[in-house]
């Protein structure tokens, strides 16, 4: 998605691209025990434009080989509506992530 590695340290890393970044942090024991759940209060998922349909296809295709936990695969790649076309995935925290074909 054309995101590159802009810093990493010890606790975590981050992504950039066009002036935007992504900062991953490792949460801190004492709040690890409530754990994360996206029907929580807080970040539901994360959305991401994925280029083509095609590209969001061959995404799709990657995760699956990776051993990611792709969601609502019965119904991809339209599980967000007929007018959305999208994958849908599940990171090793649980974090929804939406790849979205434009």
């Amino acid at each position: 998605m054309g995101y590159v590695l802009y810093q990493d340290w010890e606790q975590g890393f981050s992504y950039k691209k066009d002036g935007h970044y992504l900062v991953f942090v490792q949460t801190v024991e004492a709040f690890l025990a409530a754990g994360y759940h996206r029907c929580r209060v807080g970040l539901n998922h994360l959305a991401f434009a994925g280029g083509s349909p095609a590209d969001v296809d061959q995404l799709a295709r990657d995760l699956k080989e990776w051993g990611v936990t792709l969601l609502y695969e019965d119904r991809f790649p339209y599980a967000g509506g007929a007018n959305h076309y999208a994958c849908y995935c599940q990171d090793p925290d649980g974090i929804k992530i939406e790849v979205v074909g434009e």
